[in-house]
């Protein structure tokens, strides 16, 4: 099965930030790190339901070399809607209550 992944425009926002971040502390680190995010997405994409439940119906995945966490959650229709893409070292209830406004 198939899933379709929806990106809100918050953590796009987040992907976005990162990758300057990155990109500043060294040329072509801020590339790596979009990859490396890309290539989670498409994970999400086979198997979302491989993932662990961060709080409620919220799952999350960790990307490969850098510690961000994408938070999740699968809808009916095989969709899957990014809520965010949050550092480890942050509080995920920053994502919890974008949500919930």
């Amino acid at each position: 099965m198939v899933y379709r992944v929806v990106i809100t425009i918050a953590a796009e926002l987040n992907v976005f930030e990162a990758t300057d971040y990155y990109e500043t502390q060294l040329e072509g680190l801020g590339v790596k790190f979009y990859q490396k995010v890309i290539q989670s997405l498409k994970k999400l994409e086979v198997s979302p339901e491989h993932y662990s439940f961060l709080f409620k119906d919220f799952r999350s995945l960790t990307t490969e070399v850098f510690p961000f966490l994408i938070v999740f959650k699968i809808l009916p229709g095989n969709q899957v809607v990014v809520f965010g893409v949050i550092h480890i070292s942050r509080n995920p209830e920053i994502v919890q209550s974008r949500i919930e406004k």
